[in-house]
């Protein structure tokens, strides 16, 4: 297996879980995302069944401006999951759009949930916050209804998210309960959290990791690209001197080094001395990228092998999504049947 040079990442999963987790194809994937799920699919998919998801329809409702960006960015995702490990033998990728079932298995959902609690999730206000007058439609308020109608178009019993999306996750386990109320049996799907922390990695303005903000490194960046984005790392804004006590918590980089850094042991010290003072950021800084750099580098050259057979990432995404399809048929036929809708044909 590729070795992702990083501490090893809990799965929380056992062999007789279903795993469903994915991304939205908006452009490239960063070390945000390994930190926060991919790694955790690396290890994981040596234990139970993975569906990855492409969720490209979920992309389009902050996107539908710029529709060529998310499709380009379907490729460019499946060159990131290759690039990290990610093996199809073992790992079934799907893309959201092609499997038609799921769209009407959110608009059934839909029926057993109010528009009050779907909008009370914090992830859609702090989203709509962020994001602005791109996330003011219909289609991205009610996009927890989508998710949680791809949990359960699966069958998925374990579903590894941030402790943000719990929320998410309540929902998709909710309607799985009204469901089952009126006699449809798909598995209450539960939350997998990453161990210790949120699972979220801070961009370098302590804002989340974000391709839009424009605040994370990419699993394709160049040497000079993870500099820069050292550099732009915010440190503990109370020390006015490097001979002064810090707070490890909030420069940055400690985040990416609690991360990535495998030598746990010097990481403790480094941050006890910080602690104390007589620390420089700019050394803290210094260990930060020359990790990073090291853990990218060859995630980097995975990443140009996979990008020079594009063809065959098409081939391993049209064959998954055709299985993934039948999965979703399934219980489309089963949650259709507790409105008293006949089975769909075909």
């Amino acid at each position: 297996m590729f070795d992702l040079r990083m501490p090893e990442p809990a799965t929380g999963l056992s062999p007789d879980d279903v795993v469903l987790t994915g991304d939205r194809p908006t452009g490239p994937l960063h070390l945000g995302h390994l930190a926060g799920s991919l790694a955790a699919r690396v290890a994981g998919q040596d234990i139970c069944p993975h569906t990855v998801l492409v969720a490209d329809l979920q992309a389009l409702t902050d996107h539908a401006h710029d529709v060529d960006r998310v499709r380009e960015a379907v490729e460019e995702v499946m060159v990131d999951y290759a690039a990290v490990g990610l093996d199809p033998a073992k790992v079934r990728f799907c893309l959201q759009s092609e499997v038609p079932e799921l769209a009407e298995i959110t608009v059934l959902l839909l029926n057993l949930v109010s528009l009050e609690r779907i909008l009370r999730n914090p992830t859609v206000k702090a989203e709509v916050g962020q994001k602005g007058d791109r996330a003011r439609n219909a289609g991205f308020a009610v996009y927890p209804a989508s998710q949680a109608a791809d949990i359960l178009g699966f069958a998925a019993t374990a579903v590894p998210v941030g402790r943000d999306q719990a929320p998410m996750l309540e929902l998709a386990s909710h309607l799985a309960d009204q469901l089952a109320i009126r006699g449809c049996r798909l598995p209450i799907p539960r939350a997998v959290f990453p161990e210790g922390g949120s699972g979220r990695l801070p961009g370098f303005d302590s804002r989340k990791a974000s391709k839009t903000l424009n605040n994370a490194i990419a699993l394709g960046a160049s040497d000079a690209d993870i500099a820069a984005g050292v550099r732009r790392m915010v440190s503990d804004p109370s020390r006015l001197s490097s001979s002064d006590p810090g707070d490890p918590d909030k420069p940055i980089a400690f985040a990416y080094l609690r991360a990535f850094d495998t030598d746990r042991a010097g990481l403790a010290d480094l941050e006890a001395a910080y602690r104390r003072g007589g620390v420089r950021d700019g050394d803290v800084k210094a260990r930060a990228e020359r990790v990073i750099r090291d853990l990218v580098g060859p995630i980097r050259e995975r990443r140009a092998a996979a990008a020079g057979d594009r063809a065959a990432l098409r081939d391993v995404l049209r064959d998954g999504t055709a299985s993934a399809r039948d999965t979703a048929r399934h219980a489309l036929d089963e949650i259709r049947a507790c409105f008293g809708l006949s089975r769909r044909s075909g």
